[in-house]
């Protein structure tokens, strides 16, 4: 099919840049399954990441927090009264 293919219209469609995409056919289900897997394992690493350390250091992560927050709310300027 290639070589006729080439021989048609001079050149191969399946030549160029994307070829290795094109030597085969995709199955679309097995495609929609992976990327729906890529999506749950980041999210699960996200997840390990914010769940998945112990009690003292999320405390000592949620004392940072709000230390910024009260250093942040007290450094803005003092809200103008409407008359």
């Amino acid at each position: 099919m290639k070589q006729r293919l080439t021989q048609w219209c001079g050149q191969s469609r399946w030549s160029g840049p994307n070829s290795a995409v094109a030597d085969r056919p995709i199955s679309l289900s097995k495609a929609r399954k992976a990327k729906a897997r890529a999506a749950a394992k980041r999210q699960a690493d996200a997840n390990a990441m914010r769940f998945g350390r112990s009690k003292p250091a999320r405390r000592a992560e949620e004392a940072e927090t709000d230390r910024a927050t009260r250093k942040l709310d007290g450094h803005q300027s003092a809200p103008k009264h409407e008359p």
